[in-house]
């Protein structure tokens, strides 16, 4: 069949009296706008005229609320006894001029013509039309046909089946394989700077912890060496001189000096303080001797008198 015969089968929302097998009462069941058989009917609750409902919707669009019988329209369910002649109706397929000769019963032609073998369709590759139950055998051998390869999943004519295989095939596989590499540098090269941004994210939070710990052992050193200070009863006393038992040295008038004044010998040199138990910071300067010679000295308590014969003082030096 050639694409006018196609053009001009008639739709089944359009159904002419000829199409209906048998006797009916026609009168009954033509639509008064386009005088063929009624296809989804409605009613006019007005005037009860029944319309195929494209038909009253068409002109309800062009003259609202208006029916064709110059009276107000409002839509009503079709009366029972012309839907029961419509569901007796035997009608003619149409696409009978392609070949059909299927009479369908009234309920059932939207369905048959949906699906009706002998409508026309377009081939996919070829455009061609062609009746539906040979539509499927012609895209079998059609040279205009789109196929994919099942090798490299590219699509192709089936006309360039040959071509494909022998060169194009082998040409897209390695393209293929060429974007594989690529795409697993990118992924390696996106692997490798996340891996470094982790490391140097490590690295910065060791040495930060290193940093904490440094800070918090100076923290425990300083807290440790104030205990240890708060334990200790450390007594800072600047001592002043008060007398010498010898002709070789003398004391300054600020009492902090003992000066030599002669050859080295035995002297003694007497503090004015006292000192308790613990640890005690004597401040106090003995000269240096001519000719690098040194005065050697010490500092006794009252506990441990330099002799037998010494005083009773406060403190001692010798």
């Amino acid at each position: 069949m050639n694409n006018d015969s196609n053009k001009s089968v008639e739709q089944s929302n359009s159904i002419a009296a000829d199409r209906v097998q048998g006797s009916f009462d026609e009168d009954l069941v033509t639509c008064s706008i386009c005088h063929m058989i009624l296809w989804k009917p409605v009613a006019c609750k007005t005037c009860e005229n029944s319309f195929c409902s494209d038909c009253i919707n068409q002109w309800q669009q062009k003259q609202p609320n208006k029916c064709p019988f110059t009276c107000h329209y409002e839509e009503r369910k079709c009366i029972g006894a012309i839907l029961k002649v419509l569901s007796r109706l035997q009608i003619n397929c149409c696409y009978m001029q392609n070949g059909c000769s299927v009479a369908v019963p009234y309920e059932g032609l939207e369905k048959h013509e949906q699906q009706c073998d002998y409508q026309f369709k377009k081939c996919e590759g070829c455009q061609r039309e062609l009746l539906l139950k040979d539509l499927a055998q012609h895209q079998e051998l059609c040279d205009q046909i789109d196929l994919k390869c099942s090798t490299c999943e590219t699509l192709f004519k089936r006309k360039d089946m040959k071509n494909h295989k022998e060169v194009q095939c082998l040409k897209q596989q390695l393209q293929q394989q060429k974007n594989q590499v690529q795409e697993l540098k990118l992924e390696f090269k996106q692997e490798i700077q996340q891996l470094k941004e982790t490391m140097e994210q490590k690295l910065k939070n060791q040495q930060d912890t290193i940093d904490q710990l440094h800070v918090k052992n100076e923290e425990m050193q300083e807290e440790c060496l104030n205990v240890v200070k708060k334990q200790i009863q450390l007594h800072m006393m600047q001592e002043t001189f008060d007398s010498v038992y010898s002709n070789t040295l003398k004391i300054e008038e600020h009492g902090l000096v003992v000066v030599l004044i002669g050859k080295r010998e035995h002297s003694e040199v007497r503090g004015r303080n006292s000192y308790s138990s613990g640890i005690n910071c004597i401040k106090f300067q003995i000269e240096k001797m001519l000719n690098n010679e040194w005065i050697s000295f010490g500092v006794l308590s009252q506990s441990t008198p330099m002799a037998s014969t010494s005083f009773s003082s406060p403190s001692f030096y010798g």
